[in-house]
């Protein structure tokens, strides 16, 4: 990639673009480690639809057993309160967090996912009891951050607003 002096902002120019070319090259790792990592799934004949289970070490099905998903709640804000509908919103982020053993792998660096690739895995269903309304930001693209660790570990992080109704 060469630049050549054309006036005075060339220099700033010039250090733009490279930087913009270097972020595409780290893009374009995290992309390949990525599909390493989908199709690794794709070879264990990962299932979406069943939830995590446990594995013996020589890798039998064992009877399922609760799966604990650890959840964080961050609060953005807080507001409007309606009396008259006795409903109030809430701007958050929720943390969610859990083991699946099938998701594990070589390496000693986590992988953070795409939300392109989130409809191939297994995700909770979580809800608020109470809720009238919630829908995930979607600006520039849909705010959810997913990563998984070697030992299948597994984060998720969405920003979201929920109405819900007063207790």
């Amino acid at each position: 990639m060469g630049c050549r002096p054309v006036g005075g902002g060339s220099i700033a120019l010039c250090s733009a673009l490279f930087i913009l070319h270097l972020a595409g090259s780290v893009r374009s790792v995290a992309r390949t480690e990525e599909d390493q990592l989908l199709e690794q799934l794709h070879e264990k004949q990962y299932e979406h639809r069943l939830r995590p289970y446990k594995l013996t070490p020589d890798r039998l099905l064992l009877l399922p057993d609760p799966l604990w998903i650890n959840v964080s709640l961050y609060v953005v804000n807080i507001g409007p309160v309606s009396e008259f509908d006795m409903t109030f919103k809430l701007g958050i982020y929720m943390r969610q967090f859990w083991h699946d053993a099938r998701l594990s792998f070589a390496g000693n660096k986590s992988v953070t996912l795409s939300e392109d690739a989130l409809d191939q895995l297994w995700l909770p269903d979580s809800f608020f009891h109470s809720e009238v309304i919630s829908y995930v930001h979607k600006v520039t693209k849909e705010n959810v951050f997913f990563r998984i660790h070697p030992n299948g570990n597994v984060l998720m992080s969405t920003r979201a607003t929920v109405t819900s109704r007063c207790p």
